[in-house]
């Protein structure tokens, strides 16, 4: 080799992904990722709404159990650990949007485990819904049976689409990579 020669590159495994063994980690970029911002953002936001809606839920329940019974009964004791629950992972949701706004290191984290904790809460709500509730309305007659199949599968489409965008947008890279303290 002359010294004009430059040393070949090293080689790529074939079809590889950044992280992967034998590919090397990508240095973290210079300029942040703007997905830990707007992810927080809107965690923010949607947590705001959670624990304004496990609130109110909470706040809302009445004398209405007693009109229809048995139906209401079993609507109400599922509202309600529905609604305890949506304080909590409202409360999370936005501590984490916080933590992902100002690109701490653990806010990587924390969303991953938020959005695996709302995946199953929102399994077992919708499971609930469907083998619990539905049956009840379903004896009353009428649309109920219509009206809870299609809040079950409308609630759990929309929650765990949200929850897996977040999760598969925090967990690449280059935005887990931008959540450091500088």
């Amino acid at each position: 080799m002359t010294d004009f020669q430059q040393p070949p590159p090293p080689q790529q495994p074939p079809y590889s992904y950044p992280g992967a063994p034998g590919y090397p980690m990508p240095e973290p970029p210079s300029v942040r990722s703007a997905v830990p911002k707007v992810i927080g953002i809107l965690m923010i936001i949607f947590g705001g709404f959670a624990l304004f809606g496990g609130l109110f839920g909470l706040l809302g329940r009445g004398e209405i159990g007693r009109q229809f019974g048995d139906i209401m009964s079993t609507f109400s004791t599922l509202t309600l650990m529905s609604n305890l629950v949506s304080l909590g992972l409202g409360a999370l949701q936005l501590i984490t949007g916080i933590k992902l706004l100002g690109y701490k290191d653990t806010a990587p984290k924390l969303a991953i485990t938020w959005g695996a904790i709302k995946i199953v809460r929102t399994l077992i709500c919708a499971f609930l819904s469907w083998f619990w509730l539905r049956p009840k309305f379903a004896a009353m007659g009428g649309y109920g049976e219509a009206m809870i199949g299609m809040t079950v599968i409308l609630s759990a489409f929309f929650s765990i689409g949200w929850s897996v965008t977040v999760v598969a947008l925090v967990a690449q890279p280059y935005p887990r990579a931008s959540c450091t303290n500088y």
